[in-house]
């Protein structure tokens, strides 16, 4: 921007001198400087970076993942090549795969299950209480170490995984003696479910 101010003063200096010839305005001398601005390198590379950068943020706060800067990925990746390590590029790209193959799975699971309502089975295990939920869609917010409070009481998330059968998903839960409700919690009713012994 700097370069561009400098561009149409030098620019306005010579038309109020003559030498551009007559009728040229501030206007067109404007518009040169900033067809030059936009054709430097140096433009190209910030506007890069910016949008770069907006990507970057939108991924962190909608997707929750952490993109690496392009530049830096590239690096990593050449380097990869030569190093000795336990995970490779190539590595990354069938982990990618891998979980898209696992999402397709789980989709198609929960379209052949239906809409059934969930299964509970509550046990002791010593002086704990665990609840197992079995679900037929996927619950997308249940990740381990979540809070989940059913009904009225409060429960740990502390595994979950994906079995057969018509309610393929599984949580597993451990009873909290206290809990405090919060942004993060999340609230689950039984009303609809199925209470198995």
């Amino acid at each position: 921007m700097h370069e561009m101010g400098k561009l149409v003063s030098a620019g306005v200096e010579s038309a109020t001198n003559g030498s551009l010839g007559a009728g040229v305005t501030e206007a067109q001398i404007a518009g040169v400087s900033l067809i030059v601005f936009a054709s430097q390198p140096l433009t190209w590379a910030l506007g890069y970076l910016v949008l770069e950068g907006a990507v970057r943020m939108c991924g962190g706060a909608f997707a929750g993942n952490a993109f690496g800067t392009l530049p830096l990925v590239i690096v990593d990746w050449a380097f990869g090549i030569f190093r000795k390590s336990e995970e490779r590029p190539g590595e990354v790209a069938k982990g990618s795969v891998a979980s898209f193959a696992d999402g397709v799975k789980e989709r198609m699971m929960e379209a052949r299950s239906g809409n059934l309502p969930d299964e509970l089975c509550y046990r002791q295990e010593g002086e704990e209480e665990i609840l197992e939920i079995r679900a037929s869609k996927k619950k997308a917010e249940w990740q381990a170490p979540k809070v989940v409070r059913v009904d009225d009481l409060y429960y740990r998330l502390e595994e979950s995984g994906v079995r057969g059968g018509a309610r393929p998903f599984w949580y597993r839960l451990r009873r909290l003696a206290a809990g405090v409700p919060g942004r993060t919690v999340i609230l689950y009713r039984t009303a609809d479910a199925v209470v198995r012994e």
